[in-house]
């Protein structure tokens, strides 16, 4: 059995449904869940247009509600073209409508905006999107089953960004899901939308879409999770600088995980956790290009030696070195320079410390920074501005990495950089160089992840 999650890029208008309708079709043998978000910025403008009702400007509202409803007639129109399955996609939608439109003046007559009302009117995207589909699906011939995921997936009542009952969740699809295979019919359902033991409706956050899949996912044992996006999956670099950028056929979740913490535009690791957690493997693929075979997510690619897979540049970033009297330290330095990187929203990509030596690579926010310069932290104090590039793989460190470091090696003595971090996990390395060189020692560095290809 297997998840398939679109993604809003992926049912953004007719066309963009058309072609995940040809990826149903094809596996449409196997047994199928097909999660849907709602159409791309479609949830932004509902948000949009319930926030300026609230505050007092209905009409500018309203102008909001007409582009939605516009958006979803046009989408049924152009998407399906037989009179029976069309009116019955109308009905549920124009109810849908009117329901969005209701919530809309609600939020005007009463001037505020609760998280619990937002959940209910924003869940509409998700609805008109999914209840589109499942009428093309029965329109271009694939018979398939409408599942309003709220009676599913089962949350606290932290209406915004909700808690998943994963006990509750998992009876409730054993009792409604189970059966509905018995059909062999594709399971056409929502993704971010989900209910508390109250029945209201509430939301996972955002990433919610592909939260909601790993969680139907595990729940009914599936063999596979699909993430379909509008990207080759995983690739190895950023394509706008590293033209010869690769996609990467498996990657660990660990890896992954890194990746995701180091600015890589990744998919979100805490969002198909609870797959991972049942062993269960997660493809991310390309909607507009499904031959791409896309990058497989596995617990554990069972890889026996070092492997440099991705690497992740971000350009704007400051190497910070605390020099103590002694080689204590100080509790009251560090205790100022986290409330100073908190204050700032700074992040620190890696600290370490060695005798009287602290050494933290942060992002350098766009405010403010002379404040690190204004405060007395007990140490000699030494901010380089550097770019910093994250080295993420398997084995990275550690035996049988010695092939590996002898072609770093190389790239470093060409393009000597400011510091090297290794040690705290096997799947990545940092490094930091002088802004003129990086993007020079990344494509160097790129290179040896495309000579193992």
């Amino acid at each position: 059995m297997i998840v398939m999650k679109f993604g809003g890029t992926s049912v953004a208008d007719a066309t963009a449904m058309k072609t995940v309708l040809s990826i149903v079709r094809k596996y449409s043998a196997e047994p199928l869940i097909v999660v849907l978000s709602a159409c791309s910025g479609i949830t932004n403008k509902i948000l949009k247009a319930m926030e300026i009702s609230a505050a007092g400007d209905k009409n500018k509202a309203l102008d909001i509600y007409r582009e939605i409803e516009i958006h979803h007639l046009n989408l049924i129109n152009e998407l399906i073209d037989k009179k029976k399955y069309k009116e019955e996609a109308l009905k549920p939608v124009k109810k849908l409508l009117d329901d969005l439109k209701n919530f809309i003046e609600a939020a005007n007559l009463l001037g505020e905006l609760t998280d619990r009302t937002s959940d209910s009117a924003v869940a509409n995207g998700e609805l008109l999107s999914t209840n589109i589909f499942e009428a093309a699906c029965r329109c271009y011939g694939i018979e398939s089953v409408f599942l309003d995921i709220r009676n599913i997936i089962c949350t606290d009542s932290a209406f915004g960004s909700a808690s998943v009952d994963f006990d509750e969740t998992s009876i409730a699809a054993k009792e409604t899901i189970s059966p509905l295979f018995g059909n062999n019919k594709p399971i056409i359902t929502q993704g971010f939308i989900a209910s508390d033991s109250f029945g209201r409706t509430t939301t996972l956050g955002r990433g919610g879409s592909d939260y909601s899949a790993a969680i139907i996912g595990w729940a009914v044992d599936a063999g596979e999770i699909q993430i379909w996006t509008d990207v080759n999956g995983v690739m190895s670099g950023d394509p706008r600088i590293l033209k010869n950028a690769c996609t990467l056929p498996e990657m660990s979740f660990t890896a992954i995980r890194w990746a995701s913490y180091f600015g890589a535009k990744v998919l979100h690791p805490d969002t198909i956790k609870p797959a991972l957690d049942n062993n269960i493997p997660v493809r991310v693929l390309n909607t507009f290009e499904m031959e791409n075979p896309g990058t497989t997510i596995l617990n554990n690619t069972g890889m026996k030696r070092a492997t440099l897979q991705s690497l992740v540049l971000q350009k704007k970033c400051m190497l910070r070195k605390f020099t103590f009297p002694d080689n204590i330290g100080s509790k009251k330095t560090e205790s100022r320079f986290q409330s100073l990187i908190d204050a700032l929203e700074s992040k620190v990509y890696y600290q370490c410390r060695a005798e009287n030596l602290e050494i933290y690579l942060t992002d350098v926010p766009n405010h403010d920074e002379e404040l690190f310069l204004g405060i007395d932290f007990e140490a000699a104090v030494e901010n380089i501005p550097v770019s910093a590039i994250f080295l993420i793989g398997e084995m990275l460190t550690g035996m049988g990495s010695g092939e590996l470091f002898s072609k770093l090696g190389t790239v470093f003595e060409k393009y000597p950089p400011e510091a090297i971090f290794s040690g705290m996990s096997n799947e990545f390395i940092v490094t930091a160089f002088r802004p003129d060189d990086a993007e020079s020692a990344l494509k160097a560095l790129h290179e040896i992840i495309v000579s193992s290809f």
